[in-house]
């Protein structure tokens, strides 16, 4: 699920690329009063609808582990469920991975 549209991403791109100019002229100041009152509205929409994803990763874990004590696994395949999790779910870049780019730097 995306939490912006690609109106307010463009809007927000726009915005970074306006106030990365050193000095603001009339047409920056210009299109700033006029993209403002929308990404204003955009970006409240999206903090309304949008989760903490500290609270979906305790609800994941909690649900995977409950699921395991009712349905045992091979230690291996709960390490890949969780890598599965962890890495498509979560985006987070799973242990093993980790491990061995830490030692390859």
């Amino acid at each position: 699920m995306r939490a912006m549209d690609q109106f307010t991403q463009d809007i927000i791109d726009s915005l970074t690329q306006l106030l990365s100019r050193p000095r603001l002229d009339q047409d920056t100041l210009m299109a700033l009063q006029i993209c403002a009152p929308v990404l204003i509205t955009n970006l409240q929409t999206v903090k309304a609808r949008a989760v903490d994803r500290r609270e979906i990763e305790a609800q994941l874990d909690a649900a995977l582990k409950e699921w395991l004590a009712k349905h045992p696994q091979p230690d291996e395949a709960q390490q890949a469920l969780l890598e599965v999790l962890e890495r498509d779910l979560l985006g987070k870049v799973p242990q093993v991975a980790r491990d061995s780019r830490e030692g390859s730097s």
